[in-house]
């Protein structure tokens, strides 16, 4: 009876370690990348690659000695997190054939995610006196270093989108402030006359603020403010997109200023100071964990498909 529980305990453990080779297995005419594997390696199921791009020249390269041509080559990507810091390209050099496809899939039964962003770490709480910074959230604000220039307009907690922190928060476009006086676009913008105090502790953070603005009923343009004086209450507007005011009367125009920590003063939202390279961050939870994931998008599309 011994004998016969340790041959089943035997023959178990061989069909287990029969099915994990088999699932394992290494395919035919393909290349494996990893997040943790090295672009060094030569892309097997136990090497694999770092990179798409290591796979994708790897394939140039076959293609040239004219190997692998008529069965074509599948690219496997496993299982775990790849953060991009470029857009993953491919041109007319990279096609396959009707007989003989490239192909790039996840393996079967994982699941790659290919993020476009990076990871924000290093927060603190913020007890230092910072323009604009309301006196009751000190203390109770993270800060964290970014590098100087990067600008983003998304901000993501454990996957949850945070909010772009505003001068009004209502979602009510209607209920949003109008300009004082709006003026003709000119070489130096748009010139807009703000109610006094409105652009207080703004001063410097030209390119920075940026005004959500309704020119006509629904129709709403984000351009950015230059030029900004506090003290006259006059700031240009700033964007590539030519909607303006109607001409021949003042319709609509409410607006809503974006990206400062003055307009932080609800959980869940951040400004950025690209200039000063720190963006702020009022947590919905009070707090910021260790392991809290805050992630800010670098890239704005994963892949190109460049044709002939």
């Amino acid at each position: 009876m011994f004998c016969k529980t340790k041959l089943i305990l035997f023959l178990s453990t061989m069909i287990l370690c029969v099915s994990i080779a088999m699932s394992q297995s290494e395919q035919k005419n393909a290349f494996y990348v990893s997040p943790t594997g090295n672009d060094k390696n030569p892309g097997t199921i136990r090497k694999p690659f770092l990179t798409l791009e290591r796979a994708r020249d790897r394939i140039r390269e076959l293609k040239k000695k004219s190997k692998r041509s008529n069965d074509g080559v599948t690219v496997f990507l496993r299982e775990g997190r790849y953060f991009r810091t470029e857009v993953f390209s491919l041109n007319p050099d990279d096609s396959g054939e009707d007989h003989a496809p490239i192909i790039y899939s996840a393996y079967p039964g994982e699941k790659p995610v290919l993020i476009g962003g990076k990871m924000i770490t290093g927060w603190k709480l913020l007890n230092e006196d910072v323009e604009g910074l309301n006196p009751e959230l000190k203390g109770k604000i993270y800060v964290a270093p970014v590098p100087k220039g990067w600008k983003f307009h998304f901000l993501y907690v454990n996957g949850a989108p945070q909010k772009l922190a505003r001068s009004n928060n209502s979602d009510e476009w209607f209920q949003w402030n109008k300009p004082v006086k709006v003026g003709m676009v000119g070489p130096k913008g748009q010139m807009l006359v703000f109610p006094p105090g409105e652009l207080d502790d703004l001063e410097g953070m030209d390119g920075q603020i940026e005004i959500d603005l309704m020119p006509v009923n629904y129709w709403n343009t984000i351009s950015v403010l230059k030029g900004i004086d506090p003290q006259n209450s006059i700031a240009y507007r700033h964007s590539k997109n030519p909607t303006t005011f109607w001409s021949d009367k003042f319709q609509e125009g409410n607006y809503n200023l974006l990206n400062s920590i003055k307009f932080i003063d609800e959980p869940g939202e951040w400004a950025i100071d690209s200039k000063a390279g720190r963006v702020y961050l009022l947590p919905e939870n009070e707090n910021i964990r260790p392991e809290d994931e805050i992630i800010a998008p670098i890239l704005y599309r994963l892949i190109h498909i460049k044709g002939d």
